[in-house]
């Protein structure tokens, strides 16, 4: 007996002799062998002593399946939310087993329990193909009142299909059967790529809905958007189609989600009401939608086409940003690499379809710096260093069904549809592209992938919509909360956080107790709260439900620079915020140029996070603040629901105490230097926030003789600017931006305007540059065409420059190149190498004149020039090529520029640059072979305290000893690869200088032995050493100072070079002095940074111009030189083989 197989019985299934605890079923009687292993007894009278037991047994008796009852069309038709279809379920479920709905349910057995599942799910199948089949053919379903109908889950501000509830079937599948059938034509290559690209959008399948994200809408296989038209392209070309599921295209009605980008609108839905398309019945529709027959044959029309597209838009993508004269770079990735791997298909055209930029950059760095083991790995490398790792692991799996025989071409015409159905749209896709590529985040950014993911609905029969059946609750409780949790629990901190007011941290309010209130101006002040005059201007509308999904988000792709919220409310008796934006182009000083921004009437702006929600959802303030690219920072109050109420702006020294409250707070934060304050000021409002504006100017306030000038965004309602615009005519300025109304006439503020503008020569008030440009739209539009092309804030006037800060001038200097030879490839009879040596004069020649045809060595090495970098001089006799000079003098005069200074010297003393020499040229290199110091095109800037480390592995080794002594534990360490972004040099910046400043408190320990023997107290008892293990645990302070001693001893003579006193260097400033803001302004204008392979004092021009085509040339050189190599070896073994 013990011999058994578990999986049958040798009692001819009258006993099961499992061994297994899992197999168990309750209320049975089990026999325990000797051996230990245990059987179950379902026949007990095969033992005798059991017999008399038999009566207690539960016998168990086969019974025929329940029956899926039938499923009332008055359920189907009418619908409802997840609670109300559960409880549908039920009782349905419960109809089809009559023995368990009378029975208690704390007495339901698990196998009730199981039974009450299989058929629940059966119904809940039936009622979703029941729901389907209305859906295609009628009659169509109403709107409806239900948010969230049951199949779809809530996310953020929208919904995603449940895949679970409404599964779909993969997208090879259902192509295959189309194009087998005749219906479409595609080539085999196509129905790949399609998989790969609907395994990132839709985990695979034919369509999922999504409308969480500021696409508004997306459905198919490629997730076509509605904010960026795709949506609606489709629908053009299937309109009838669509029309079944009560989806169609407005006639003349547009949405403008952005000034220059307008589609047309879905049915009646009006702009504004736009987020009643991401819930309701309307999720429905476009969800089945996505599974009509001739819905899908329409997007594989689209489909085939874009494919085409995004190809051109990588050709052009190339030539405008990397400036290629060629499309060399194209047709090789395509002729190489593209055409003869269909993961490489899968991987460009979905990196492109999420996003361009990016896709655009690893492909242009994969093809000039490639890895010369594995093309494809190196490819993959460089689309995960600009964050689309999900995209390399989701597009690895294509399809494996294989097309029947390639139906006959189904004819141009039949993909002509897609220009012309959409030909009222302005502009090519190419163009609309270029659009929303500003924000160079696509809406599938990759943070967010995971939340957009459907889940696989194979095998999983709805099992975390029914664990509550199998517990043992009652009755009531069972089918309550069925309903996911909406919020992720980092929606619920953000809330958190945003309601979490300390009021100890944020007094402002209080020091407006003493204010006089009294009206400067002698006169009433003119109010505009006139209902009717304000239909115009004020902003979307808010339903409680918007507010609800409003409240749920927080910043996920914040712009460039520092964003923070400032606990300084403007309005008295509200805890409100002031939103601070420090664009990239700023560096806070002494003297801190500021904007302050006034909103308008918003819904939101009574919130304790109304401003954020304000820059994200109504006008991105500050991406049109950054994108003038001057040195100030933005403030930016929440001011209420309407800003025309009595704010503590509306007092004398009111604006004053205001501003002196943010910057406290900003010094508080370390936003800004200790001894910064307020330079000059531009007042900026739009809509009723020219209420406050004209408070701020009419009452007293000491810093008004800072305002350069105002700017307001159509907010003239009748506010009082006529006292202001009076008191000097000279200094006092004012920018009136008009917008149109929505029935194209000029609005009440540009009536007004041009009234005030004949009175004061002072005032401007400026129209639109072209129609159609609405009252929300006016501050993109006027920074775009106006703010961005007039001087403001234009940098200070200082004396004249020092000798020092001269440029140099350009005069050409020719460089001789060495003639020793070198060992390019050593000899390794493991790998079949023979030796190859050659001079600099003959392999510099050969790559110069390989990366371009027109570098003729002679010319090259003929163009070399001496410069002067920021005050700082080359070392003597050393000179960069011009190209280098060129790139240098334009990051001169942006530090010049964000210094607000005309002295270059003043502008590198400000970023912390000793006044030590550069090194530039060099005829050969110590650390390398092709080292871009050769080609001119390379300089190590503050050489002495950024040192060059060669072993990355024997740092990291020490680093992580010295992190157990300064930290008690393992502390992370750098990245050493290439990174693919300036966010990515950033990320390895901080991760470098978190490591320097534990290198540096590591040394100080020789000095502060107290500080030294409190860590040993604390110390893990982590070990290093091959033949003998040391732990900082248990070490004597005597034998912890000589170790650091030895320690700095040996790492400053491996660092040593030319320097003196490297000891004294290291210790105190440890291995990186640049700044974050230098280190950014150089890889912002496409300098490489060599801090990711150890050299931090270095900086080169191989990701940019003519260095981009260096590199590459020296990739090329490199495996020509290994050929050449191998086959020398193998002549070497034929001639010595007899």
């Amino acid at each position: 007996m013990d011999n058994h197989k578990w999986e049958g019985s040798i009692l001819d299934n009258q006993e099961d002799f499992s061994p297994f605890q899992k197999f168990r079923k309750r209320r049975r009687v089990w026999f325990r062998r000797e051996d230990g292993t245990e059987m179950e007894l379902e026949s007990p009278f095969l033992f005798p002593v059991l017999q008399q037991e038999e009566e207690r047994f539960e016998w168990d008796t086969p019974k025929p399946p329940a029956q899926i009852p039938a499923v009332p069309a008055a359920i189907v038709e009418t619908w409802g939310d997840t609670t109300t279809m559960l409880d549908h379920i039920k009782k349905l479920a419960l109809s089809a087993l009559p023995d368990l709905a009378k029975k208690p349910t704390a007495k339901w057995t698990a196998a009730d329990k199981k039974t009450l599942k299989t058929v629940s799910n059966g119904v809940r199948k039936k009622l979703v193909a029941a729901r389907h089949q209305l859906y295609k053919k009628g009659p169509l379903p109403a709107i409806g009142s239900v948010k969230i109908p049951f199949g779809f889950k809530a996310l953020k501000r929208g919904l995603k299909t449940d895949t679970a509830l409404l599964p779909a079937p993969r997208v090879d599948t259902v192509l295959a059967d189309l194009h087998n059938k005749g219906l479409i034509n595609i080539t085999q290559d196509q129905l790949d790529v399609f998989q790969r690209i609907s395994n990132v959008e839709t985990s695979g399948m034919i369509t999922t809905l999504n409308s969480w994200d500021t696409a508004v809408v997306s459905i198919g296989f490629f997730q076509l958007t509605l904010h960026t038209g795709k949506l609606q392209r489709w629908i053009a070309m299937a309109p009838a189609a669509f029309k079944r599921y009560g989806i169609e295209l407005h006639a003349t009605n547009k949405y403008a989600f952005d000034p220059t980008e307008k589609h047309p609108a879905i049915g009646n839905v009006e702009y504004k009401d736009r987020a009643q398309l991401r819930f309701y019945g309307w999720a429905e529709r476009f969800h089945y939608a996505g599974l009509d027959q001739d819905v899908i044959i329409a997007q594989v029309k689209f489909g085939i086409k874009y494919l085409e597209e995004q190809k051109n838009t990588l050709k052009r993508r190339l030539k405008a940003t990397f400036k290629q004269k060629n499309t060399d770079i194209y047709d090789r990735f395509i002729n190489d690499h593209y055409n003869k791997s269909a993961y490489i298909r899968g991987l460009f055209q979905e990196s492109l379809n999420n996003n361009p930029a990016r896709a655009t950059r690893a492909v242009y760095k994969a093809m000039t710096e490639p890895d010369t083991k594995d093309w494809l790995e190196g490819y993959k490398k460089r689309l995960i260093d600009e964050d689309l790792k999900t995209i390399v692991t989701k597009t690895s799996v294509g399809t494996s069904i294989v097309l029947k025989k390639t139906q006959p071409e189904l004819g141009e015409d039949a993909y002509g549809e897609y220009e012309d159905a959409y030909g009222e749209v302005e502009g090519s896709y190419g163009e609309m592209e270029d659009a929303y590529d500003e924000q160079e985040d696509t809406y599938g950014e990759q943070e967010e992938y995971d939340e957009m993911e459907s889940d696989d609905a194979s095998g999983e029969e709805m099992e975390d919509v029914y664990d509550e059946m199998e517990s043992d609750d009652s009755d009531e409780s069972e089918f309550e909360d069925t309903d996911d949790e909406l919020e992720d629990d980092e929606f619920e901190e953000a809330d958190e956080e945003m309601e979490d007011e300390d009021a100890s941290e944020n007094e402002f309010e209080d020091t407006y107790d003493e204010m006089e209130s009294d009206d400067p101006s002698g006169e009433e002040m003119e109010d505009a709260d006139d209902e009717s005059e304000y239909d115009e201007m004020e902003d979307e509308p808010v339903t409680e439900e918007m507010e609800e999904d409003l409240q749920e988000e927080y910043e996920t792709n914040a712009p460039a620079g520092i964003t923070d919220y400032l606990r300084v409310s403007a309005v008295k008796g509200l805890k409100l915020r002031t939103g601070m934006f420090i664009p990239p182009s700023c560096t806070p000083s002494a003297k801190t140029d500021i904007v302050v921004y006034l909103h308008g009437l918003w819904g939101y702006g009574s919130q304790s996070n109304g401003m954020e929600l304000y820059w994200q959802q109504y006008s991105k303030i500050r991406q049109h603040f950054a994108s003038s690219n001057k040195n100030a920072l933005l403030l930016a109050p929440s001011l209420s629901k309407n800003p025309q109420i009595a704010t503590l702006l509306r007092a004398n020294y009111g604006f004053d105490k205001f501003i002196d409250a943010c910057f406290k707070a900003m010094k508080a934060a370390k936003h800004i230097p200790e001894d910064a304050e307020p330079g000059r000021i531009i007042i900026a409002a739009h809509s009723a926030g020219g209420s406050p504006m004209s408070d701020i100017l009419n009452y007293k306030n000491k810093l008004l003789s800072q305002v350069a000038e105002c700017w307001g965004f159509d907010c003239l309602y009748g506010y009082n600017f006529e006292n202001w615009l009076k008191k000097d005519r000279t200094k006092n300025k004012l920018y009136h931006y008009w917008a149109y109304r929505n029935d194209g006439r000029k609005s009440t503020p540009g009536v007004n305007g041009d009234s005030l503008a004949k009175r004061h020569s002072n005032m401007q008030n400026i129209a639109p540059k072209q129609k159609g440009v609405y009252h929300q739209g006016i501050m993109a539009h006027a920074w775009k065409y106006e703010l961005n092309n007039r001087p403001w804030f234009e940098p200070v006037t200082t004396k004249e420059l020092d000798e020092d800060e001269m440029p140099s001038p350009a005069k050409a200097f020719s460089i001789s190149l060495s003639n020793k030879s070198l060992v390019l490839v050593a000899a390794n009879k493991k790998e079949k190498k023979a030796e190859v040596k050659e001079t600099p004069a003959v392999y510099l020649k050969a790559i110069v004149e390989d990366a371009d045809p027109s570098f003729k060595v002679g010319k090259w090495f003929g163009n070399f020039t001496d410069f002067t970098f920021l005050g700082r001089k080359l070392n003597d006799k050393q000179y960069i090529h011009m190209d280098m000079a060129i790139l240098l003098q334009k990051i001169e005069d942006y530090f010049m520029k964000a210094k607000n200074t005309t002295s270059a010297k003043r502008a590198g003393d400000a970023l912390g640059l000793p006044m030590d020499r550069i090194a530039a040229h060099r005829p050969t290199s110590a650390t390398a072979l092709y080292s871009f110091h050769m080609f001119g095109l390379a300089v190590d800037i503050d050489y002495k305290r950024n040192p060059m480390i060669q072993n990355r592995g024997a740092f990291d080794s020490f680093m992580t000893k010295v992190g157990w002594l300064t930290a008690g534990k393992t502390i992370p360490m750098a990245k050493w690869s290439m990174p693919g972004s300036t966010s990515q040099y950033l990320k390895l910046y901080d991760q470098l200088r978190e490591l320097n400043n534990h290198f540096i408190l590591y040394f100080s320990y020789l000095k502060d032995h107290t500080a030294l023997q409190a860590r040993l107290d604390v110390a893990p008892a982590n070990t290093w050493g091959k033949d003998k293990k040391v732990s900082w645990q248990g070490m004597s302070l005597s034998d912890a100072v000589a170790l650091i001693q030895k320690d700095l001893r040996e790492i400053s003579k491996a660092w040593q070079g030319t320097r003196t006193e490297p000891e004294k260097i290291f210790s105190a400033s440890g291995f990186l002095s640049h700044s974050r803001e230098f280190v950014k302004g150089m890889v912002d204008h496409g300098m490489d940074w060599g801090a990711w392979y150890g050299d931090i004092m270095h900086f080169d021009m191989r990701t940019t111009g003519s260095g981009a085509k260096m590199i590459s040339a020296i990739g090329r050189y490199k495996n020509k030189k290994t050929a050449e190599a191998k086959v020398k070896f193998k002549a070497q073994q034929a001639a010595v083989t007899p």
